[in-house]
């Protein structure tokens, strides 16, 4: 019974479907790689979405405080001194630069120190009882400069970068070719099943469940875990950011493969209404036929 079911030419047809599943989820998963790690907007949008530069404004301006308290500089002096709209000004350069696989240089680290001599001689001036001079002043500044830096160089993500971009080629020619690949596959399917509409719309429902699922089952399996979550960093700026740039990126996947299954399950009902039908017309035939030969025997009778 099993070998009468599944028949050389069904087994073909189940085979391209299986290559069709593979090919569809490769170029997904290709595709969502190349809107989302090899795209600085994306991170840049994650940036924005985290309040990361408000949070890195706060934690750089709080380290600030902490290394020059022994110059008995008021903390209000510093308070402020890094605003968020300077954290974003520089990781966006530093982004862009990393992208474009170019060095490292901070835009206003100079005018971060140069802004804190400038609040120390303020200061000094309206208090003359305050005894400093002119070297204090200046090594503050310097260290205000040194600490933003450090900050905001974001050494890991140009790291990280740096070493995706050499693959970034690589995945666009991939993804190029999965493409071609499924496209010629689905015209193949197309030209072997256009006679049987609803033979077509099952095994594309199969392929679509298929992708679906796979693209679901890891990204799934990795957010129940919550390994990023426990992920030990020390900035909660940073880990908040990390958290949400890989989260986004699984509950992209998890989309897809949603879109995918539900797709798939419209086409299956709608080809096993469409069988039904067919079904239906082919035993109104059949009783209609057999109407007529009744009728043609009847009246050879008589």
């Amino acid at each position: 019974m099993l070998t009468k079911k599944l028949s050389p030419r069904k087994l073909s047809r189940l085979f391209l479907c299986f290559l069709s599943s593979v090919l569809l989820l490769t170029f997904s998963v290709l595709l969502v790689l190349r809107l989302t790690i090899f795209s600085p907007n994306y991170l840049i949008n994650q940036i924005d979405e985290t309040n990361f530069s408000q949070s890195l404004a706060d934690e750089t301006n709080g380290m600030i405080t902490q290394q020059l308290r022994g110059y008995n500089i008021p903390p209000d002096l510093i308070s402020g001194l890094v605003t968020p709209a300077t954290i974003q000004s520089e990781l966006s350069h530093t982004i862009e630069n990393a992208y474009d696989n170019q060095e490292h240089i901070s835009i206003n680290s100079q005018s971060v120190g140069n802004d804190l001599v400038e609040r120390l001689n303020t200061y000094l001036a309206h208090n003359p009882n305050m005894n400093a001079d002119e070297g204090v002043v200046e090594t503050a500044g310097s260290i205000a400069s040194d600490i933003y830096t450090r900050m905001t160089s974001m050494s890991f993500i140009r790291t990280g970068v740096s070493m995706l971009l050499e693959f970034e080629n690589m995945v666009f020619i991939a993804m190029i070719a999965t493409g071609i690949l499924w496209l010629l596959l689905s015209i193949i399917t197309f030209l072997l099943l256009r006679k049987y509409f609803h033979r077509l719309l099952r095994y594309i429902a199969y392929a679509s469940l298929g992708s679906g699922l796979m693209t679901i089952i890891a990204p799934a399996y990795l957010l129940s875990l919550g390994l990023v979550e426990r992920a030990n960093t020390q900035s909660q700026a940073i880990h908040n950011l990390l958290t949400s740039y890989i989260n986004n990126i699984l509950y992209t996947f998890l989309t897809i493969g949603g879109i995918f299954v539900l797709v798939g399950l419209l086409l299956a009902v709608v080809s096993e209404l469409l069988s039904k039908k067919i079904r239906q017309q082919i035993k109104t035939q059949k009783e209609e036929e057999e109407t007529y030969n009744y009728g043609s025997y009847l009246k050879k009778m008589n």
